[in-house]
């Protein structure tokens, strides 16, 4: 309740030296920008992993998944044993559009981690609030090795 002092014809006065609520007009914009800051951050940290990227099959694990790419045989470890087909399976259909198998495991690196990244951040918005949640997300989706 507003003290009488600050009351106007039963409405409380808006100058300068009185206490007003921000307009949701002015928060919508806020989250407007901190969101097309958080996409321009995004990005930016996306453009960095590319462009630093493996240009080369760079560990055991990534060249058994090439060679599960070309043909999927678990008892020739193509890939290693359990064969993690689901994953062979969504290789295969993006080497269908990137033809290098390094990049089509990069490509399908960064859509996975992207999508696990925006889960991340849809549960600890509900459980910890935005800010908190901001951050994990970024330190989840940045902390990636690939």
């Amino acid at each position: 309740m507003w003290p009488a002092q600050h009351m106007k014809h039963g409405q409380p006065e808006t100058n300068a030296s009185s206490p007003t609520r921000p307009s949701t007009r002015n928060g919508a914009a806020a989250r407007r920008s901190i969101a097309t800051a958080s996409l321009a951050g995004l990005a930016a940290l996306w453009a960095a992993r590319w462009w630093w990227r493996a240009r080369y099959l760079y560990e055991w694990d990534s060249a058994q998944y090439a060679l599960g790419i070309l043909r999927f045989d678990v008892r020739e470890h193509r890939p290693h044993p359990p064969g993690y087909p689901l994953w062979i399976l969504a290789l295969k259909a993006i080497h269908l559009f990137v033809r290098d198998l390094n990049t089509a495991q990069i490509v399908l690196d960064f859509v996975v981690t992207g999508i696990a990244t925006a889960v991340f951040w849809s549960f600890a918005k509900k459980l910890y609030g935005r800010a908190p949640a901001f951050l994990g997300a970024a330190d989840c989706f940045s902390s990636h090795r690939r």
